[in-house]
């Protein structure tokens, strides 16, 4: 009798310590199976990431598209500033805030006057006209905007022309020119200020906090 009770309690702690083992093994075998909360919780980590490395990985694959856009207008302002000194002439930036194109013209004589340009080719007004220099050789400038630029504001002089078909910037010999203030957006929400020094005709650029 006291052999039977004896085999049946060694018997039943060999069963509990094979549990406890298959349990301990389980647990700090490290071969245990993740939860759904702790996979939600990689996923969720994984999209921050995502979220915020986002703008690089846009740049990366559109390095200029509004960098680029920022520069031409810089550029189109120097070249007609460099044009109207070299050349003593009315230069005239056009832009098409359509579709974002851009070029540089040289305005005769006749048209400069009508735009009341012709006291800007000398500062002394008394001045009797003297036969035009030969022009500088300088190359002819156009560009446009990217498709993921908008323009939020095209102002000149003052007037907007921001949903007119053309938008007209003088710069002058003496290295005036017209007011002038542009600002645009990226698709990804950069925002820049490009606007023109009246005096200097020299052209600078802002950030701009939406």
């Amino acid at each position: 009798m006291h052999l039977s009770n004896s085999i049946d309690v060694s018997t039943e702690g060999r069963v509990r310590s094979a549990e406890c083992g298959v349990r301990n093994w389980g647990i700090s075998g490290g071969k245990r199976a993740f939860t759904m909360i702790e996979i939600m919780i990689v996923v969720a980590i994984m999209l921050i990431v995502l979220t915020m490395g986002a703008p690089a990985i846009y740049h990366i694959w559109h390095p200029e598209s509004f960098q680029k856009g920022v520069k031409d207008v810089v550029e189109a302002c120097s070249h007609a500033r460099a044009r109207a000194i070299l050349n003593d002439v009315v230069a005239e930036l056009r832009i098409h805030p359509e579709d974002g194109r851009m070029e540089v013209i040289t305005l005769p004589p006749d048209e400069a006057a009508t735009e009341g340009a012709v006291a800007a080719f000398s500062t002394d007004p008394n001045r009797p006209l003297e036969p035009p220099k030969p022009p500088a050789e300088i190359k002819p400038f156009s560009a446009r905007l990217s498709d993921r630029i908008r323009i939020e504001m095209l102002a000149v002089n003052f007037v907007e022309y921001k949903d007119a078909g053309e938008a007209r910037v003088h710069f002058y010999p003496n290295g005036t020119c017209d007011d002038f203030t542009l600002i645009l957006r990226s698709d990804q929400g950069e925002w820049r200020k490009i606007s023109l020094e009246v005096a200097t005709g020299l052209a600078s650029v802002d950030l701009v906090e939406p």
